[in-house]
């Protein structure tokens, strides 16, 4: 894999679609290490004109508590593929170097937001998940950037029908604002989509189940007073 390949492999910006165990009001999130699951290999001639062809789809974040899947919308900056830090805020522009950076209308933000939301569902009710998943990386950017473009010749037809498919229905779909970006002070961004999930420890489970059995049995006691 070339040093190129890595690079946009590992976009900074992510809409994230969270399958994750972790701390859910945490001010920061810290990744160990980025892996590659659901993607296709396809030439992005933005903003690169010359071409470089990657890999694109969900992509995921190995965490301090768990996996976080994300889908990248920044294309000029980098995330290190052996760790980091993010602190949570806003996504508000496209991350577009050199600077100033371009700012994402209300109707953008939504529909990144709307594309993410409804990709795992999209993905898990498909025979072709990674297919799935490039065509909404690839919807993503073609919202978040007027001047994207892509090789359509390396991407397969699967992939192209469900991009074409998720860019005609995309305006129909409500806007999802509702989520928090996470920022690292390198500059990328990551956009969550939905709240993160706490998968309590076992002995959270048990105190709930002990609590559980408290309050049967304290109704039980109140029906037997009740009915004496």
């Amino acid at each position: 894999m070339s040093g190129r390949l890595l690079k946009f492999l590992a976009a900074g910006a992510c809409a994230a679609a969270f399958s994750f165990t972790g701390e859910a009001s945490a001010a920061t999130l810290t990744y160990t290490a980025v892996g590659i699951t659901y993607t296709d290999q396809i030439t992005i001639d933005y903003p690169d004109p010359a071409g470089v062809n990657t890999y694109v789809g969900m992509f995921q974040l190995t965490t301090t508590s768990g996996t976080v899947d994300v889908f990248c919308v920044d294309l000029f900056h980098d995330i290190d593929p052996s760790g980091g830090v993010y602190s949570w805020g806003k996504l508000t522009n496209d991350s577009k170097t050199p600077p100033p950076p371009n700012a994402l209308s209300p109707k953008q933000i939504g529909e990144i937001g709307a594309l993410v939301a409804r990709a795992q569902a999209f993905m898990k009710a498909s025979t072709d998940p990674a297919d799935v998943a490039a065509a909404i990386q690839l919807a993503i950017w073609t919202v978040e950037y007027p001047a994207f473009a892509f090789d359509e010749s390396t991407a397969n037809s699967r992939t192209l029908s469900y991009y074409n498919t998720y860019l005609g229905d995309v305006g129909t779909w409500p806007w999802n604002t509702a989520y928090d970006a996470l920022i690292s002070v390198k500059g990328q961004t990551l956009a969550e989509t939905q709240n993160l999930v706490t998968t309590p420890e076992p002995s959270t489970w048990a105190m709930m189940l002990l609590g559980f059995a408290g309050l049967a049995y304290s109704g039980w006691r109140t029906m037997r007073t009740r009915a004496a």
